[in-house]
């Protein structure tokens, strides 16, 4: 397994794809970053920007989090490289498994960078003054916030990896991005009770704002996407297993 996440590790390295779509997400983050636009309170200050950062872009990072999925899944089937790989004794659940957490981790490393970008910019901006508006339990805060939106990723991750392994073409896959948060805005307006992951977005700045990030109903904001991102990979995993490669 540690041999094969690392060989996944170095094509990524290599992709072209994925160095292209991570530029483009971390010039749209610095445009965000010194454009004027719309202000969140959060940003009095830079430190607390971190918490205002997916609600004032970070849709972006949901979008470009497709291109990776496809060119890790779909293109690797057009292009009969996932074939080599199985071909040499690698089992698929094995397979299957370690690029799923090879797409995970570059998907956060993407969000992580874009929020340094955005925060960093931010905060030469608006000065970092942490006396300036006192934040209980500051650090704790962030990383449940943060941990939070990690999961929010990975439910995008998951969808993406499902239509990945259900169309033929990459662009498909690419396209899928935008289409996500354009139907999922949608139910977002229409569908009562529904709470995937860009309605959580906006509540989980709300109960930052309030200083409600440690509280038991923070963590039920997780509850229907941690549903959505188990259901999306176990489809995904039923198909990968029955999926013809050759």
């Amino acid at each position: 397994m540690g041999r094969l996440f690392k060989n996944e590790l170095m094509k990524l390295k290599y992709s072209r794809t994925l160095w292209l779509f991570w530029g483009v997400v971390l010039g749209l983050v610095l445009l965000f970053s010194v454009v004027p636009g719309i202000y969140f309170e959060l940003e009095s200050y830079g430190y607390t920007t971190a918490f205002v950062y997916m609600r004032n872009c970070g849709t972006f990072v949901l979008m470009f989090l497709a291109p990776i999925a496809g060119s890790m899944f779909t293109l690797e089937f057009y292009q009969g490289t996932m074939q080599n790989t199985l071909s040499c004794g690698v089992s698929r659940p094995q397979y299957f498994a370690v690029k799923v957490l090879c797409l995970f981790v570059t998907g956060i490393l993407v969000y992580l960078s874009a929020l340094v970008v955005f925060v960093g910019i931010r905060s030469l901006r608006l000065g970092f003054r942490p006396e300036g508006m006192v934040y209980p339990d500051y650090g704790l805060s962030s990383l449940a916030f943060h941990g939070g939106t990690c999961l929010l990723l990975c439910t995008y991750m998951a969808l993406y990896i499902l239509i990945s392994l259900l169309v033929k073409r990459p662009g498909v896959v690419y396209l899928s991005g935008a289409i996500a948060t354009v139907v999922e805005t949608s139910l977002m307006n229409t569908v009562p009770g529904y709470s995937g992951v860009i309605p959580t977005v906006v509540r989980m700045y709300e109960m930052a704002e309030e200083r409600r990030v440690l509280t038991g109903e923070f963590a039920g904001l997780f509850v229907q996407s941690s549903v959505m991102c188990a259901a999306f990979l176990l489809l995904s995993y039923l198909i990968f297993l029955r999926k013809d490669i050759n």
